[in-house]
């Protein structure tokens, strides 16, 4: 009997150590002197939780809670939690850091409000922590996981919050997340942190998303504006990086281009550009509006939508600018009413610049392409300009209502099934495209909402480029600019970014089609 008692003790786990609750029941911040029922500061909370094992929970109840002693410290596994964002809040000291996570420590920071200090509202330790924030506002600080040295592991979790700063993860492992958030910016700084940005708003004015190094990158159901860098991938060490996957996202507003200095591929999947105007010293140096592509990353640009950009000073692509050694394609795309900044002059590749680009590859699928009204007729490069040495540039199954411009050598290596508009400046092969076609044939509407995640042109009845596009094209990219399936009838797809009466996919909805 003996026997199975202490068999049955063996079989049944050990209960967990339950959490102790502390209750803040005092505003100040006093010289601490024990956590008492009836008068318990905030500093004395989070000190006593610190003395008991386990994880612990400090609940601060309505109105200000002010820090005047310092840098509150959390150690361990613990909750500070407030009654909302509207009824608590912490007040600091006016300090570098008002809550400071110590190494080796989980702290969950819920339901509150820190009041506007500036400097770091909160800061955790590279050595093992572990940050969540959810429904909290932070309307004039930062949040910093990490510092400025190497080593360290760090996570950083924002949901259901407000930062008026930047939130960062700054160490060589972890993971940084914003989950239906809002942010000044939001980064990371380490060969291995991984950066997740969902359902999120970034309003800049410096940067949307850092991504320096090589870990995971993912934005998706996003707003990213205002910013001088909306989207900066940066590698500090040689080797291959994870991939970047940006979905269902906005870039609205931004003062300055995407930049990819990252050994990967970047992955852009319904997208929207618009209203990006390049302005301050980046007209000076003539920064693209949307998209500097260089040797470094590849770009995968699928189901997007560029309009109403306006790039710097510089001769060649003013908002979408290919450098030697780049690796760009894009397909089921709409450009309209892109240009220079109008303080910059005149100048080539009003859209698309593909310069000095002997060894760049620049391939556009189904595209539809409008130049901007602002523009005269005659304007050379007002759609695509390649300058400076052959280059591998192959335009199939697009609509080109405007020109190109070529330079020192430049050209466009292949075409098949495109419909020029208004003029032959592309260079297409008659036998292959449709060339100097009166631009009253096209019937393509005005850009308004037609489905799917951005606006797009729906040609009407009657439209030239109905069942006029080249099949090969048409099967390797089953899906319009809308997710709608290619072709509608089953005899021919359409030249341009949508398939005219088309049906949404309802199979590969979630897929990548490169």
């Amino acid at each position: 009997m003996r026997v199975l008692s202490l068999l049955f003790l063996l079989a049944v786990p050990s209960a967990p150590l339950l959490a102790d609750t502390f209750d803040v029941t005092r505003g100040d911040d006093p010289p601490p002197d024990g956590c008492l029922p009836a008068d318990c500061s905030l500093r004395e909370a989070v000190d006593a939780a610190q003395a008991t094992p386990g994880a612990d929970v400090v609940r601060l109840g309505a109105g200000q809670h002010f820090l005047t002693r310092g840098d509150l410290v959390a150690f361990g596994e613990l909750v500070i939690e407030g009654t909302g964002r509207d009824t608590t809040e912490i007040v600091g000291s006016g300090g570098p850091t008002a809550l400071r996570i110590a190494a080796q420590s989980s702290v969950t920071v819920r339901r509150l409000r820190f009041a506007a200090a500036g400097g770091t509202a909160i800061a955790a330790d590279r050595d093992h922590t572990v940050t969540t924030l959810e429904a909290v506002d932070v309307p004039g600080g930062e949040v910093v996981a990490g510092d400025s040295g190497a080593a360290g592991h760090v996570a950083l979790r924002v949901r259901d919050s407000s930062i008026g700063g930047i939130a960062a993860c700054i160490a060589a492992e972890g993971t940084c997340e914003l989950v239906g958030s809002q942010a000044s910016g939001f980064g990371v700084m380490g060969e291995q942190v991984a950066v997740r940005v969902t359902r999120s708003e970034l309003t800049g004015p410096d940067f949307g998303v850092l991504a320096w190094g090589a870990g995971e990158a993912v934005i998706e159901d996003s707003t990213i504006r205002g910013a001088a860098r909306p989207l900066d991938l940066w590698q500090a060490v040689a080797g291959t990086a994870a991939d970047v996957v940006v979905r269902r996202t906005r870039f609205i507003g931004n003062t300055g281009p995407l930049r990819g200095n990252r050994d990967a591929m970047v992955w852009m999947e319904d997208v929207e550009f618009r209203d990006n105007v390049v302005a301050g010293d980046s007209l000076a140096n003539g920064d693209p509006a949307v998209l500097l592509a260089d040797e470094a990353a590849a770009w995968r640009i699928q189901r997007a939508l560029f309009v109403g950009n306006r790039g710097g000073a510089a001769l060649d692509g003013a908002v979408v600018r290919v450098l030697a050694g780049a690796n760009v394609v894009m397909s089921q795309v709409t450009f309209a009413d892109n240009t220079f900044h109008e303080d910059a002059g005149g100048g080539y590749g009003d859209t698309i610049g593909v310069y000095a680009a002997d060894t760049a590859i620049f391939w556009l699928f189904h595209a539809t392409m409008r130049k901007a009204p602002s523009l005269p007729a005659g304007t050379p490069g007002s759609l695509l300009t390649v300058r400076g040495g052959p280059a591998n540039v192959r335009v199939y199954n697009s609509v080109l209502d405007g020109r190109c411009a070529f330079g020192g050598g430049g050209a466009v290596f292949q075409a098949e099934g495109n419909i020029e508009a208004g003029a032959d400046s592309c260079g297409f092969d008659p036998a292959s495209n449709e060339v100097a076609v009166p631009p009253i044939q096209l019937h393509l509407g005005a850009l308004a909402d037609h489905g799917g995640f951005t606006d797009t042109f729906d040609p009407a009845v009657g439209s030239i480029v109905l069942d006029r596009a080249k099949d090969t094209w048409c099967r390797f990219y089953p899906l319009d600019q809308r997710g709608h399936v290619r072709p509608a009838d089953g005899v021919g797809c359409d030249v341009g970014a949508v398939e005219k009466d088309a049906l949404p996919d309802r199979i590969f909805a979630d897929g990548f089609g490169f």
